[in-house]
This record gives structure tokens, C-alpha cells and sequence, in this order.
């Protein structure tokens, strides 16, 4: 044969889109209260089922803006401004950004 099952079947494999079932940001909890001895600082740690593929990556969403992309599924954020914010995670392409599935927004205060 011009070719090798087992080669096609790699191939396959990596053209195959990964569906993703759910995403949800499990740190912090919504409406959570950062204390001023906290600094603002504190963790956002994403899951998402099943696993992240290759293929995709998670974006981070703080206030609506894009603060970080990549095969992680928890930040370190610093240093956050008093008031509310809102927590978003994104599983998209890393090919062509196209969005796969979202996290519900989650509410956080800094209290300063």
C-alpha cells in the first residue's frame, strides 16, 4: 500500500475535535470577599471535562479583558484593584481562536 494504517490512523486521531462537556471555574467561589491582608492577590483554578487538548487553549477572563492564554488551568492574580470583578475562563482554538466553550462568570470583591 502508498500508505500505513497505522500512520492514518495518527492522523486521525489529531483531526478529531474534542467536545468539550464542561468548564467551570471551581476558585474562587462566587461572590467570595479578598481581604485587605490578602493584598488582592489570590488564585483562579479552572476544570474543564474532558481533559484540554493539545489542540486548545484556556483564556483567562478578568473585567471581559484577555490576561492570559495556554495549557494552564490556574492563575495567580496580583495585586487586584478594591471592588468587584468578574472571572471568566474561555476553551477556544489556539489554531484559529475560535471559542469552544465558557466558564459562568464568577464575582469576586477585593476588599482593601
Amino acid at each position: 500500500p502508498l500508505y500505513s494504517s497505522a500512520a492514518s490512523d495518527v492522523y486521525k486521531r489529531q483531526d478529531i475535535e474534542v467536545q468539550y462537556q464542561q468548564l467551570s471555574i471551581i476558585s474562587p467561589s462566587t461572590k467570595s470577599h479578598i481581604s485587605r491582608d490578602k493584598l488582592g492577590n489570590f488564585v483562579v483554578s479552572a476544570q474543564v471535562s474532558p481533559s484540554l487538548s493539545d489542540n486548545d487553549e484556556a483564556v483567562l477572563l478578568f473585567n471581559g479583558e484577555e490576561i492570559s492564554a495556554g495549557k494552564q488551568l490556574n492563575w495567580q492574580i496580583n495585586s487586584a484593584d478594591r471592588g468587584a470583578h468578574e472571572l471568566q475562563v474561555v476553551i477556544r482554538s489556539r489554531s484559529n481562536q475560535q471559542q469552544k466553550i465558557s466558564s459562568a462568570i464568577v464575582t469576586v470583591y477585593v476588599k482593601r
